[in-house]
C-alpha cells in the first residue's frame, strides 16, 4: 500500500511535466482495492490533482477556452459516472485515436509553418472535445489526454495545457465522485487515503510546476509532440494488443 501511495505521488509530479493517461493512477490504486472502486477513487484523486493544479497555474488558465467547454464537458461527465463500462473500451479507444491522429497532425503542421499564435477554434470540434472528455472522466477512462492533445493543437504552452484543463478536470471528477456517492458506488471513509496524499501531492506538483516555468517555448512544443505521440501509441497498442 504504501509503495502504492508513493509511486501515486510521483506519477503527480511526472504529471505536470508531461500528461500521462489516467489509466496509471486507476492502475495504482487497484493494487489496493478493487478495480471498480479504483475507478471510484481515481475520480477522487483526479479531482484533488486538478483543484492543486489550479492554484498553481491560476495565471495561465485561458478562461475563454475553459468557458465554452465547461457546460458540454460537465454534461458529458454526469452522463459517463452513470453509464460505467456500458460502452466497449475498444469503441472508445478508436474514437480517442481518431482525435489523438488529427490534433496531432494539427500541432504539427502548426509548427512547420511557424505558427505560435493560438489557433482559431473550430467550434464542431471544441464542442466534441468538450463533450468526449468530458464523457470518458466521468466514465473512469483517460478524457484529458484527448482534451490536452486539443489543446496543443490549438498552441497552448505546456502552463497553458495544465491550467485550463485543470479547470475542466476539477468539474469533471467532482460530478463525477458526488454521482458515485450518491449511488453508494463510495462512501465517503474511502476517501481517506487520498486526503492524507492531498498535502504532499501539492508539495511534488509544486516542483514539477518549477521544472515546467524553466523549460522554454521550443522545447514546450517538442515535449508537447512527445507526449501526443506517446499517448497515441499507447493507445494503439491498446486497441491491437490488449483487446
Amino acid at each position: 500500500m504504501i509503495l502504492a501511495f508513493f509511486a501515486l505521488l510521483f506519477t503527480s509530479f511526472i504529471n505536470i511535466l508531461a500528461p500521462l493517461p489516467g489509466i496509471q493512477a486507476i492502475g495504482l490504486l487497484s493494487i489496493i482495492t478493487t478495480p471498480e472502486k479504483a475507478v471510484a477513487l481515481a475520480a477522487f484523486y483526479f479531482f484533488i490533482s486538478a483543484c492543486i493544479r489550479i492554484v498553481l497555474f491560476r495565471k495561465d488558465i485561458i478562461w475563454s477556452e475553459a468557458k465554452k467547454l465547461i457546460p458540454l464537458s460537465a454534461v458529458g461527465a454526469m452522463i459517463g459516472a452513470a453509464s460505467l463500462f456500458r460502452i466497449s473500451e475498444t469503441t472508445l479507444l478508436v474514437i480517442i485515436a481518431c482525435f489523438s491522429i488529427y490534433f496531432l497532425g494539427e500541432k504539427i503542421s502548426s509548427l512547420r509553418h511557424k505558427k505560435i499564435t493560438l489557433k482559431k477554434e473550430n467550434k464542431m470540434t471544441a464542442s466534441a472535445t468538450g463533450l468526449f472528455s468530458g464523457f470518458l472522466q466521468g466514465a473512469g477512462f483517460s478524457g484529458s489526454d484527448l482534451r490536452n492533445n486539443y489543446f496543443y493543437a490549438q498552441g497552448f504552452s505546456l502552463s497553458n495545457v495544465q491550467g485550463t484543463t485543470a479547470v475542466l478536470g476539477a468539474l469533471n471528477f467532482f460530478l463525477a465522485t458526488i454521482i458515485r456517492l450518491m449511488w453508494g458506488g463510495l462512501k465517503i471513509p474511502d476517501l481517506t487515503p487520498i486526503f492524507f496524499l492531498a498535502p504532499f501531492m501539492f508539495i511534488v506538483a509544486f516542483g514539477g510546476r518549477l521544472v515546467v516555468k524553466k523549460i522554454e517555448r521550443k522545447w514546450g512544443n517538442i515535449i508537447a509532440i512527445l507526449v501526443m505521440s506517446t499517448t497515441l501509441l499507447f493507445i494503439l497498442y491498446k486497441i491491437f494488443f490488449l483487446n
